[in-house]
């Protein structure tokens, strides 16, 4: 075995093994193709935390814990292992056989028995073969990329339901508060009421109208306990218990600049999707041209017979094979994949064209909610303010009970309202930044980690 053929061989393949394409970055390519700049990751304040569990990193905590996030970890892992399994195409292929066993050979003139044990062992390297190797290989790695991108969409949905149920559950818990002020100053006034109705200074009409003020605060009462319960409900789903008074709710765009938000939707999941798909159109189309080259490869090999009388046997070249005629499969191939490249392109920039529609039409709803809830808060002012002089004009009998009941009833709707408005703008916040890289971003959340953590 020690033969210097055999030893150059091996040592030729060995060489011919590091020659392997350099991988390309396909992130910078869909990057591009998104026309996207590289973000500056912006440091974020975590220091006013007052509870054990914010909602950062209650987002944070439970989406590893999701199912459906589990079951996209696993496929993330999977499409992770086939790029190693595409990449070992370019590496030396080892195979070895063995056989023991007899051997009978009969002829006229005589007969020979052989027992023993044959080996063989070949080395083959890939030299060439168009790019069709480089090219499944980086279909792998988009794969992996996609499914990187799919696990980042889910997980954004988790923390997007979770910021919800907490809203909501705060939203509601606030109302409810706000309900339980107004009604006893509606009950006091109706007592109030009562007295003046039962000595004949007022009509019986006012006492009416307070009663029916009070039904319609019951009523309200048994809404908003209901969406109480559902919110509740909701958030069971991610942890054991509902968060106290203290559990802090930031928003995930305070922290991102006018211009950024304008370009937010440029991150958002289906843009990454359809950008993914447009990249593995092009190398689907680059392995459809390469299948048109030969392939080459280098081959060594060394085979010993179980015959002690028959020589070992040695074998050092160069094995081409091409394909010169397929009947147009190939050219066929060729062509369906241009199309599926050109579908890809336009579909991405459909897909572009509604999400931006979309972002912008939330980002103007934000600022339209802002000033609304900015005239309403001077709104609740003045209501106050009548509130407050109608109270004191009672003593001198300038107001009546009537008046001020309906200034009551007004302070409450306008206090209300303003709840209503603030939790639709955070959770308008939280939809935009789902729809985007800035919900995982505010979270600080880490794929690999996650992964990892979803097992």
């Amino acid at each position: 075995m020690h033969n210097p053929i055999a030893n150059i061989a091996i040592v030729t393949l060995i060489a011919i093994s590091g020659c392997t394409a350099p991988s390309s970055n396909l992130q910078n390519e869909i990057n591009d193709i998104m026309l996207l700049k590289p973000e500056n990751k912006k440091i974020r304040n975590t220091e006013k935390i007052a509870e054990a569990m914010d909602l950062k990193s209650a987002m944070l905590k439970s989406i590893p814990k999701d199912p459906t996030f589990m079951a996209a970890a696993a496929k993330f892992r999977e499409k992770n292992y086939r790029v190693k399994v595409e990449s070992a195409s370019r590496k030396m292929q080892l195979n070895a056989d063995a056989t023991s066993g007899f051997m009978r050979e009969e002829t006229k003139l005589s007969t020979d028995n052989t027992a023993g044990i044959s080996a063989s062992l070949r080395l083959s390297q890939l030299v060439y073969d168009g790019g069709q190797t480089d090219a499944r290989v980086e279909l792998a790695r988009i794969d992996s990329i996609n499914a990187a991108n799919s696990l980042k969409a889910i997980a954004s949905s988790v923390a997007f339901d979770v910021a919800s149920a907490v809203v909501e559950y705060q939203t509601s818990t606030a109302q409810l508060q706000l309900l339980d002020e107004f009604s006893k100053r509606a009950n006091k006034l109706r007592d109030q009421i009562q007295k003046l109705t039962s000595s004949g200074l007022i009509d019986k009409s006012i006492l009416l109208s307070a009663d029916s003020e009070i039904g319609e605060l019951n009523l309200r009462q048994l809404q908003l306990s209901e969406k109480k319960d559902r919110s509740i409900n909701e958030i069971l789903r991610f942890f054991q218990k509902v968060p106290n008074e203290n559990f802090v709710v930031e928003s995930p765009l305070s922290e991102i600049n006018t211009s950024d938000l304008n370009v937010l939707w440029q991150t958002a999941p289906e843009i990454k999707s359809s950008a993914g798909a447009l990249l593995a159109a092009r190398y689907q189309l680059r392995l459809a041209e390469a299948a048109m080259s030969p392939t080459v490869s280098a081959n060594a090999g060394v085979s010993s017979p179980m015959s002690n009388d028959d020589p070992t046997t040695y074998s050092l070249g160069l094995v081409a094979n091409w394909t010169i005629g397929d009947g147009g499969r190939r050219k066929a191939k060729i062509d369906a994949s241009k199309q599926s490249l050109s579908a890809a392109q336009n579909e991405l920039d459909s897909i572009k064209q509604e999400t931006k529609r979309k972002f912008d039409a939330g980002l103007s709803k934000k600022q339209t909610l802002i000033k609304q809830i900015k005239e309403i808060q001077n709104k609740k002012k003045r209501a106050d303010t009548k509130l407050q002089i109608l109270s004191d004009q009672m003593s001198t009998g300038q107001t009546n009970m009537k008046e001020i009941l309906s200034a009551n009833a007004a302070v409450y709707q306008i206090s209300d309202q303003i709840i209503t408005l603030r939790s639709e703008l955070t959770i308008l916040q939280y939809e935009l930044a789902r729809n985007s890289d800035s919900l995982l971003n505010f979270i600080d959340f880490d794929v690999t980690v996650s992964t990892e953590n979803a097992k």
